[in-house]
């Protein structure tokens, strides 16, 4: 059961993988920039609690915050950084999934990190040759490094907190 679940969770993922790269330019943008202004928000809400005592001034703070924000480029260049960020955490998850199923079927070691960051690597590239005929979006090397990395990430924190584990 374990070993059907692993896979199973690894096909949704990918799945999801591929669902996001199929919504059109605007739709995508629409959907990191409310990820983007729920991040700020949070963000607004804990600089408030930590700074209870000095209401004024977090105010202020968040003022300030908000003018650099626009000095740096402001919501778009933000943008950007959160849809880099979501390639390479899509990948970073991928890579764990991939890395406990190859666990679950006992493949370990160098062979599975091989298999893991060529399949996490084959997957990217095939997503970007999808996302290429998805009208507004484009396919970029790009984001397949990004990816790739966040696949070498992911494997490597499994591995750290399976050996971790594995110690204790």
């Amino acid at each position: 059961m374990k070993k059907f679940l692993a896979v199973a969770l690894c096909v949704l993922w990918i799945g999801f993988i591929f669902y996001n790269s199929s919504n059109n330019g605007v739709k995508s943008n629409y959907r990191s920039n409310n990820t983007l202004n729920m991040i700020k928000t949070v963000y607004r809400n804990a600089k408030k609690i930590i700074q209870k005592d000095k209401s004024n001034k977090s105010e202020l703070n968040n003022k300030v915050f908000l003018a650099s924000n626009k000095a740096k480029g402001g919501q778009a260049f933000q943008n950007y950084l959160v849809r880099r960020g979501a390639h390479a955490f899509e990948y970073c998850v991928l890579a764990i999934l991939i890395s406990n199923a190859f666990y679950q079927f006992n493949i370990k070691g160098k062979r599975a990190f091989i298999y893991i960051i060529f399949f996490c690597l084959f997957t990217a590239v095939l997503d970007e040759f999808y996302q290429s005929f998805v009208p507004g979006r484009t396919s970029a090397v790009g984001d397949i490094l990004l990816d790739f990395t966040g696949s070498i990430f992911g494997t490597f924190l499994f591995y750290i907190s399976f050996y971790r584990k594995k110690l204790n």
